[in-house]
Order: structure tokens, then sequence, then C-alpha cells
């Protein structure tokens, strides 16, 4: 044991204790998680200059909202930051269907309705472009928004969340090359499964799954058939861009492949979503906390098939492209996981659900089966008195309704000041 006698020991002890304080400084502006009693280490985004030292029940979930609320004034400001490491303010992302896209995609919103970032949306509706059509979003489906022809000439728009028919020309003309794209896959035959159940393909077809599957090999042309024009097998593909032709030629899957590794930063995976999430908190400099949620859409367990292996198979084959897109981005999340540290990790992962389970404890009065498609879902029943609770438990299309209305305020506010009298 180290003893630290006379004046040189207690200097050696105070260059020690200045040494561990850098670290745990360095740790804060890195968003990596620590173990102290102090606010910032329960709430990482929160400024040093609100140390205050709290046990865990007595923060309330007004504390996370009046910070959030500030982001847009302190943490994304233009000003000198010593981490060079500022939370990004130009974030597209690509929803897909069934990949608890819809989770990550309350996470994006809520940090821009709190920091005020310009979203790209529709007039009306929760979908970019028409999903019935074999035609991918483009910017001229926007043209009638109020605020497109100010934001689109200044450069103001800044995030995009919805789902969409990816177009990554729009996007780069939207958003700018230099923007942050991410979007989350998940393991083809469990999206599937969850797609023909969730959208009530049994009805289309007057078939079980298990039938659908079983004569799959008689039917091709169910292969490239979208149901309402923009549902089916290889729905991951397809929403990135592919046609029906090129969903079934491994060329093209190669190419768009080769594409989305360049263009896309993060590719999350639903099956490891925690650890997806921390990159992506990483990756957009923002704080651990931000990315707690709540469930979104989850069926209850009877409603969920287990297909033998044999079905499984087949599904594989008639989702080759799928197949392609899921297997390449989730060995590159392996690598992502690698660079990042297991043990750090390991770590981030257990106080991402530290953060889960306080916004759970704090904000849900519990839950309730409703019918959504014909389907029982599990829904979330939150606390109304505030304003974080809330928007956690807010459903996408309420959600995006919210935003167009703070937008449509902020932009009409704008416009008024920036008049020539």
């Amino acid at each position: 044991m180290m003893v630290f006698a006379g004046v040189k020991g207690k200097r050696l002890l105070l260059i020690l204790l200045s040494a561990a304080m850098a670290v745990v400084v360095f740790q804060y502006c890195q968003l990596l998680p620590r173990s102290t009693s102090t606010l910032e280490s329960k709430f990482p985004y929160f400024p040093r200059s609100l140390s205050v030292v709290k046990s865990m029940s007595e923060y309330t979930i007004d504390d996370i909202t009046l910070h959030l609320s500030s982001l847009h004034k302190t943490d994304l400001s233009s000003g000198s930051d010593p981490t060079n490491c500022r939370p990004k303010r130009k974030i597209g992302f690509l929803k897909t269907r069934k990949t608890a896209s819809t989770t990550v995609g309350n996470i994006l919103m809520r940090y821009g309705y709190y920091a005020n970032l310009n979203f790209v949306l529709p007039e009306s509706g929760n979908h970019l472009g028409d999903p019935r059509t074999d035609v991918p979003f483009n910017v001229e489906s926007i043209d009638n928004t109020p605020w497109h022809d100010e934001f689109i000439s200044n450069d103001q728009y800044e995030m995009a969340a919805l789902h969409v028919r990816w177009n990554q020309t729009a996007m780069n003309l939207l958003l700018g090359r230099q923007a942050t794209y991410i979007t989350l896959l998940r393991e083809p035959v469990s999206a599937f499964e969850s797609l023909f159940s969730y959208y009530k393909f049994e009805d289309r077809y007057n078939l079980t799954l298990e039938e659908y599957i079983d004569r799959l090999e008689t039917n091709p042309r169910w292969s490239n058939e979208r149901f309402h024009g923009y549902l089916g097998l290889n729905q991951q593909a397809w929403q990135v861009g592919l046609t029906r032709s090129q969903l079934n030629d491994q060329r093209f899957v190669q190419e768009v492949i080769r594409w989305m590794d360049s263009q896309f930063q993060l590719v999350m995976i639903m099956d490891q979503l925690e650890e997806s999430l921390v990159l992506l908190s990483q990756l957009l400099c923002l704080p651990l906390a931000l990315m707690a949620s709540l469930s979104k859409n989850v069926r209850v367990a009877t409603s969920r098939k287990k297909l033998d292996e044999g079905r499984a198979h087949i599904l594989r084959e008639h989702q080759a492209a799928d197949e392609a897109l899921y297997a390449f981005f989730k060995d590159r999340l392996q690598k992502q996981i690698k660079q990042y540290g297991h043990n750090r990790m390991s770590q981030a992962v257990s106080e991402l659900r530290r953060f889960n389970a306080f916004i759970n404890d704090t904000c849900v009065e519990g839950l309730e089966t409703r019918i959504t498609m014909n389907v029982p879902i599990l829904q979330t029943v939150v606390k109304k008195d505030s304003l974080d609770c809330r928007l956690h438990g807010t459903n996408q299309p309420n959600f995006i309704d919210l935003v167009r209305k703070k937008q449509y305020a902020r932009w009409k506010s704008s416009s008024i000041s920036t008049m020539d009298y």
C-alpha cells in the first residue's frame, strides 16, 4: 500500500487526485458512464455548473426536460467546444418497418423537438413520399409545405426521421452530403413474420403465415408483389431503394450494400439495439441518457409465431436481398462494437438500462392492450404531468403532428420578425 507522508507525499497525492479528476472530466466529455453521486453522473448531459448532489429518488423528469429544452441554447451553440464534440444537427434516419424503428424515431424526434431542429415533413401524414408507388421519395413531394422554399434555399433542414422509401440524392439536397445518415435492420425472417402479422397479410392472401410460406415456391410472383403497394418480402431492401426487379439480382444488392457502407455512418441492428444506441449516442455526440426509451408497438406474445427451421429456410431463400444486407451490416456492427471496446460497451449498456429503468419508474402508469391494425399491441400508459413523459409515450402520428405545429409556429414567428416594414 502506498503511504503519502510529508510535503512531497501530499504533493504527489494532489497530483494523482488532479490526474484522476482529469480522467473523470475526459469521461464526461466522451459521454462515458461513471459511478459517482453528482447530478452529472446520474444524467451526464447536465452541464457541470449544475453540480447538485441528489439521491436517485430526488430526481424528477422535469429536471431532464429543463436541460433538454436548453440544448439548442447551450450544447448546440456555435461557440467553441473544448471537446471538439458537439451534438450533430444534420441527421437523416432511414426508418424501416418492424425493426424497432419507432423506438429509435421517438428518440430522434424528442431530441429534435427539444433542440428546435427543422424536420423534413410532408404537409400532412407521417410518410415522406407516397408509399403506394414504386417511386422513391423526391423533394417535390414536400413542395407544398409553407416553410419549404425558405428552408431549402437557406440550408435550414436538419432532420429526416419518418418512414420513407430512400432517395439519397433527395436527402443530400435537403440535408447536405455532410449530414449523418443512419438506419436500422432486423433479422429478415423475424422481420417478415412481424410484418405479416401487423399488416394482416393473412386477410390479403386468405392464408396463414405457414400456408403462405408453403406456397411461395409455386407462386413466384409473390416475391415481387407489394401488399398495399409497399409491403412484402425483402421489405428492408425495398425501403433502401431497390426496385422490384433489382431485389432478385445479387449484383444490384451488392452494389447497394457498397453504397450504404459508404453513406450510412451507422446501421443499427435490432438484435443488438442497446449496443446500437450506445454507438448512436457517440456518433451524434448526444448524452447516453437521451437514448433512454419506452418500447413502442410491441405485439402481445400470443400474436407472435415461431417458425420451424424448414419454413424459416424457405423465407431466407426468398429474402436473399434482406439476408445479404443484414449479414453485412451485422458484421460491420460487431467491428464497431469491438472498436468501441467490449468492456466499455458493457458498462455503457448497463448505464443505458439504468436510464431506461428511471424513465419507466418515473413515467409509466401501466400497460394496456390496444388493437392496432387488428393486432393486439401492448401500449405504455404514461403520466401526463410531465412533458418528457408525454413525449416518451406519444405515438408517431401524434408526435409528427406536434412537431409540425411547433415547426410552423417557429417558422411563422421567424418570418414575421424578418419582414421589412
